[in-house]
């Protein structure tokens, strides 16, 4: 694999991943204790609250389901992870788009052209020399 490979970019993205991922509770943790303290004071609870009639139907929400706020912050951090992917991804394919710059130009008027990704063993140079050899059989074909 060349550094250019898409499987060694790919291989990097999911160790990137891997170790994200065992961050996420901490990330979780972090923001939620962080809304805690910095956001709004409209739902303290402590450890003798009880809702009353007055109390807002969010407090008493968060009453009875404790793991309703943790969850909406997780579901945040994975949507932060995701949104981070996307760019990681087209980064993975970039040796796929720049080839296909290179056989975009091939035609009737330029059959001689020839990508030439030399003598690797990796999936780019494997689909560069097939497509050389398609494009010598095409040749003779035209002639």
């Amino acid at each position: 694999m060349s550094g250019r490979s898409p499987a060694r970019r790919i291989l990097a993205l999911c160790a990137i991943v891997l170790v994200v991922a065992q961050l996420r509770p901490r990330a979780v943790d972090l923001a939620f204790n962080m809304w805690r303290e910095l956001g709004p004071s409209w739902c303290t609870m402590d450890v003798t609250f009880v809702p009353t009639e007055q109390t807002s139907t969010v407090c008493t929400l968060v009453y009875r389901w404790p793991s309703v706020p943790v969850l909406l912050v997780s579901a945040m951090v994975l949507a932060v992870m995701l949104a981070a992917c996307y760019p990681a991804m087209r980064w993975c394919l970039r040796p796929l788009r720049d080839m296909v710059a290179a056989i975009s130009d091939a035609g009737p008027q330029n059959l001689g052209h020839r990508l030439r990704l030399g003598s690797g063993s990796g999936e780019l140079a494997v689909l560069g020399r097939a497509i050389d050899s398609m494009m010598d059989r095409i040749a003779v074909g035209y002639e």
